[in-house]
């Protein structure tokens, strides 16, 4: 599939080689997932704290509601080049992992992590 030429509303993504939405569909991620990844992706340059606030959420309907997935795992190298591409720090990096294997309840906890590190103590 064909990168998207163009982001309506907002430049959060543009600054991305290979965007959230282009990887979700590349490795046919749930909405759960995509969900996360987009707002951890995208929380410095859109809604901040907001934006990590809703990637718990998502993380917690997602243990709530069980999702199936009709897919085989993604191999690793699809996930290392989104990473890489993107020079996603340590963090973001392995919180994209814990989505893609859908180990939601520790992504939760990293995300928390994340917004500690950013935004203080404070939830």
């Amino acid at each position: 599939m064909k990168e998207p030429e163009k982001q309506v509303g907002g430049n959060h993504y543009k600054k991305y080689p290979y965007q959230p939405l282009q990887f979700a569909a590349d490795i046919n991620l749930n909405v759960f997932q995509h969900n996360i990844i987009k707002y951890c992706v995208r929380y410095k340059d859109k809604n901040g704290k907001e934006d990590l606030l809703k990637a718990i959420h998502y993380s917690k309907l997602a243990i709530e509601m069980k999702p199936l997935c009709f897919i085989d795992k993604p191999n690793s190298g699809s996930v290392d080049a989104f990473i890489h591409r993107n020079k996603f720090p340590k963090l973001v990096a392995d919180i994209i992992v814990l989505v893609v294997t859908e180990q939601y309840d520790m992504c939760g906890m990293f995300i928390e992590d994340l917004i500690e590190r950013e935004y203080g103590k404070a939830m």
